[in-house]
């Protein structure tokens, strides 16, 4: 069957998500091979820490954009890093990461991994005493491109939010839900400094509390000037 490559990728298109069936499409012929290929490693679905494991093993992981742990069960016990760092090394072209309760994690190993990557959405939910304030001012140095963060349940402060303000000047949805040591002068300044925010969870920071000249809830609730959104 041969198809034009732009019609070729157009149909692909449609079935982006499902696995099963680009694999199917895989082996229609060389030309769907090929094609398949990108959109089966674009996003791979991992269900299993074996998964995992394979994919370290696998080509073709320079085709990489999305790589999301959310999906294997208790990856908050299983040493992540030993699959993750050799992917790491040649998905160059990883845009988003997730690194969800990957509680076993050597940070500093997977900052080292991941200092060439275009990042431009990071999630290290859950990762508790794990990610600090100094983890996250490596973590937005390196990657200052970042449109989305997810730092929610984590052990930063204020010094954090200062920092993510300075470095991620296009940031435009943060997540710092139940950090419960930053505080409104920290979330004001981000939204003073970072321009293109549009979503902040804000969610169990009990230290968070509205200041009597209302700037903080003008920041977050006036949906009419500035569409922000929180939860």
């Amino acid at each position: 069957m041969n198809l034009a490559t732009e019609l070729l990728y157009s149909i692909l298109s449609y079935v982006e998500g499902d696995q099963p069936t680009l694999v199917q499409l895989s082996r229609v012929s060389r030309s769907w091979n090929k094609a398949a290929t990108v959109y089966l490693y674009k996003q791979p679905s991992i269900h299993l820490y074996s998964q995992l494991l394979a994919l370290a093993r696998a080509p073709h992981l320079h085709l990489i954009k999305t790589l999301n742990m959310q999906m294997i069960p208790h990856r908050w016990r299983l040493n992540m890093g030993d699959a993750l760092l050799p992917i790491l090394a040649h998905a160059i072209n990883i845009t988003d990461l997730d690194l969800a309760l990957c509680n076993q994690l050597h940070m500093t190993r997977i900052q080292e991994a991941t200092i060439h990557l275009p990042l431009e959405s990071l999630s290290l939910h859950g990762l508790g005493h794990q990610v600090t304030d100094a983890i996250i001012d490596r973590w937005v140095t390196d990657h200052p491109h970042l449109l989305k963060l997810d730092v929610s349940a984590c052990q930063i402060t204020d010094e954090s939010i200062y920092t993510i303000a300075a470095h991620c000047l296009q940031l435009e949805h943060l997540d710092v839900s139940a950090c419960e040591a930053i505080s409104e002068d920290g979330i004001l300044h981000l939204t003073r400094r970072c321009a293109h925010i549009r979503y902040i969870n804000i969610k169990d920071c009990f230290n968070v509390v509205p200041q009597e000249d209302g700037e903080l809830d003008h920041a977050l609730f006036d949906n009419d000037d500035d569409g922000w959104e929180t939860e």
